[in-house]
């Protein structure tokens, strides 16, 4: 069974996936991995490794991402920049960002 692109949205959806401004009226919706580790109930950031966004293939070329795009988190207002486009064969691609 082929995968499309509603069927992917709602699984981005149902992992926790959450609102980027893009510049665009339409909010991109990826998945955010923010490296951390849970040290006895206290969550630290890693430094070793940047923030992540996982998000539809479809979705880079609907919002024009380039390097250097800026992203906006909705949630804290937190803007990243697209350091590069790593696509997993899936039709999802990973954007590395950086600050």
């Amino acid at each position: 069974m082929f995968e499309s692109e509603a069927d992917r949205l709602a699984s981005i959806k149902a992992l926790g996936g959450e609102p980027f401004s893009t510049g665009l009226a339409e909010k991109l919706i990826g998945i955010f991995d923010r490296p951390s580790v849970d040290s006895f109930g206290q969550v630290i950031p890693v430094k070793s490794r940047k923030p992540e966004l996982l998000v539809r293939d479809s979705d880079l070329a609907l919002h024009a991402l380039v390097k250097q795009s800026k992203i906006t988190r909705d949630a804290d207002g937190s803007a990243y920049y697209c350091k590069d486009f790593d696509p997993d064969g899936t039709g999802m691609t990973v954007i590395p960002l950086g600050a």
